[in-house]
């Protein structure tokens, strides 16, 4: 399993020093449904959890940032920037960015 572990990560290394953020959206999503892929439906419940519903709020907490004016530093990994369901997407839908 470790040999197996190192191999994913490795995939993930690579595609985000090659800047692709394509692959690294699908290792990413890849990697949280194989951690619990026996139960779809939870893993479903899961993914919206993790991912769509925070990225949502996320957007809404980055545009009242943005509309307060000063620096703000956002934080947070990468598979929350990546995908349709990303915090870009929903700061997009927002018309927060363009």
């Amino acid at each position: 399993k470790t040999d197996e572990t190192k191999e994913e990560f490795k995939k993930i290394f690579d595609a985000y020093i090659k800047n692709d953020s394509g692959e690294l959206d699908k290792l990413l999503a890849e990697e949280s449904l194989n951690s619990i892929a026996e139960n779809k439906s939870l893993a479903k419940k899961y993914i919206a959890a993790m991912y769509t519903d925070r990225n949502k709020a996320w957007a809404k907490k980055i545009a009242t940032y943005l509309n307060d004016g000063g620096t703000t530093f956002v934080f947070a990994g990468c598979a929350h920037f990546l995908g349709k369901d990303s915090v870009f997407t929903y700061l997009k839908k927002n018309k927060t960015i363009k």
